[in-house]
Order: C-alpha cells, then structure tokens, then sequence
C-alpha cells in the first residue's frame, strides 16, 4: 500500500478545495457519498484530504453540472471524458444548450419534480433532486425560489386532501435533512451580532426559520438555529445565552392559534426591548395585531428579511454589539 506522504505532494483540505471549485463543502461530500465523485484520501484523524487531480475533476463535474448534465450520469465518466464534454479539452462545444438547460432545470421544472418524488414516496430521487439543484442555482434562489415553494404547495396539497400525510412527513424529512447538511456545512462569522431562529410552542413548521438561519449567516450574522416549537421561556433562554440582538420567528402553521397572542407578549416581557424580534411566515398576516402589539417587524419574504438585517446591522445600536 502506497502510504499517504508517498504520494503526490500536493494536498488539500475541504475548505480549500471548496473555495478552489466553488461548490460547497456540503455538496462535495454528498457527491463523493452518493456518486463516488473523488476518493480522497484520510489522515489517521479522519480528516480528507485532496490532490490536484481531485480538485480538477470537481470543477469539471461542476462545469458540467451548470452545463445541464446530471451529477448522476457523469460522475462515473473518465476525466478526459469530462474534459470533452465540457469543452476543456479545446473541443469547442455548443452553447445553445444553455436554454434548453434552462427550460429542462428551472425553478418551475425542479418544484415539480420535487412533486412528483413525494407522491412517489421516493425519498432517494427526492434528495438527489435537491442535491442537483445546489450544484445549479445559488443558494438564495435555491431557498427562496425552490424550497420555499415547494414546502407551501406540499403543505396546501396536504391541507385539501391531494395528499396524504406519509407524503407531507416524507418530503419535511428529506428536506429537514437536507437543510440540515447545508447549516452544518456554513462557516459561522466569528464576530459580529447574533441572531436565534425558531418557531413558538405549538408550530413546528421550522423551515422558514432554518432558512433564515441561513440568510442571516449569508449577510455576515452568528446564526443559531435553536429548533421548533419552543416555549416563551426556552426562547428567552436562548437569546440571553447567545446574546442575540434578533429573534426571527416562523409562522407558518397553525394559522389560528389562539395562544399565540398571550405567548408573544411573554416572550417581549422576559427578552426586553432592546432584543428585535422578526416574524415571516405565510400565517403572519393573521397575527398581526399581536405582532404590532410587541413591536415585532413582520417580513413578507426572505429578501425583505435580508434587507431588514442589513438595516439593523447598520444601525448604531447593533454596531455597538459587534
């Protein structure tokens, strides 16, 4: 066995050959997991490590995913073969595909498939999907135009009977997980203010809030997912302990809970009101009064809550937390 010091010289972290590539380090590993992308070799810790010609052939796949190809069907392609496809190699390939790519891959195109995978209960294509769909489109629009929409249609196909529960838990489970790879796989800031995302007691709905967590370590924030359906109490526990300067709130389902108001209120008394507190969500419009009533900013979208960090952020307040 050739011992790893023996090999070519050249290696390099995950973080390095992400940065090298542009794919993310989440994707990279799921590529080597389900396709056999690259075998990196390991160090007795456990740890990857990749060679020049690991690097070379992740930006061919990549190239080759943003020209329209499945992962699937050229991860097991020679890296000359790679090279043909895409055009390194000198051949000069057509360009025209990039439309057809567009119209056979769009966020149209992608949120039906997702579609017709839950109602084929096939959790594997369903997660494979979402796997190309990250190698494709940048991650606000992967979140916002693709998960996003995808979540409130399984969830109104599921509320008029279009769908049956096993495929409403089947297509939260893959996403859940899903979006757990990808907030496990981001670089946290290692300073600057902090924001705690969540739902109330009594919604469990948490997409919205993972994906804000997100958003929010996009524009530079510490970015603590605390889980679903907390309590007031456990909110407040949450914010002091990471000193977060905002709590963001999904309010998605139930969209008439008739507690809500009274935990609202709870959680402005025990948290101050200095902490911010942004509530997004399809249901906010029917919690608006007890929102208004606690000074809460209510967001329509992710872009306004991108927006509305980066005003906070901007603030004299927030900077002086920083």
């Amino acid at each position: 066995m050739i011992k790893l010091d023996e090999k070519m010289t050249a290696r390099h972290t995950i973080k390095a050959v992400s940065k090298k590539t542009g794919i993310s380090p989440h994707l990279i590993r799921a590529w080597e997991r389900r396709y056999n992308a690259v075998t990196p070799e390991r160090t007795k810790t456990n740890r990857r490590l990749y060679s020049d010609e690991d690097i070379e052939r992740l930006t061919l796949l990549y190239t080759a995913t943003r020209k329209g190809e499945s992962i699937g069907q050229v991860a097991a392609l020679s890296t000359a073969e790679l090279k043909e496809i895409t055009g390194e190699n000198g051949t000069r390939i057509d360009n025209t595909y990039d439309d057809k790519s567009r119209q056979r891959f769009g966020e149209d195109q992608v949120i039906n498939r997702c579609l017709e995978l839950t109602e084929d209960l096939d959790r594997t294509g369903l997660y494979k999907i979402l796997l190309e769909a990250e190698s494709r489109f940048s991650k606000p629009v992967l979140l916002e135009n693709i998960i996003i929409p995808f979540m409130h249609k399984i969830g109104d196909l599921w509320e008029n009977g279009s769908l049956k529960v096993v495929h409403e838990h089947l297509a939260s489970a893959v996403v859940r997980s899903f979006l757990g790879e990808i907030l496990i796989s981001q670089k946290q800031p290692e300073s600057g203010p902090a924001v705690i995302g969540t739902t109330p007691v009594g919604h469990d709905h948490e997409f919205g809030a993972i994906i804000a967590i997100l958003s929010a370590i996009s524009e530079g924030w510490r970015g603590v997912y605390l889980g679903s359906d907390l309590p007031a109490e456990e909110i407040a526990f949450g914010t002091e302990k990471y000193k977060a300067a905002v709590i963001a709130l999904s309010l998605v389902y139930p969209a008439d809970d008739p507690h809500l108001h009274m935990e609202l209120h709870k959680l402005r008394r025990m948290v101050g009101d200095d902490t911010i507190i942004i509530a997004g969500g399809k249901s906010i419009n029917n919690y608006r009064t007890a929102l208004q009533e606690i000074k809460a900013i209510s967001v329509g979208s992710m872009i306004e809550f991108r927006k509305t960090l980066r005003e906070i952020r901007e603030s004299t307040a927030i900077k002086s937390q920083s």
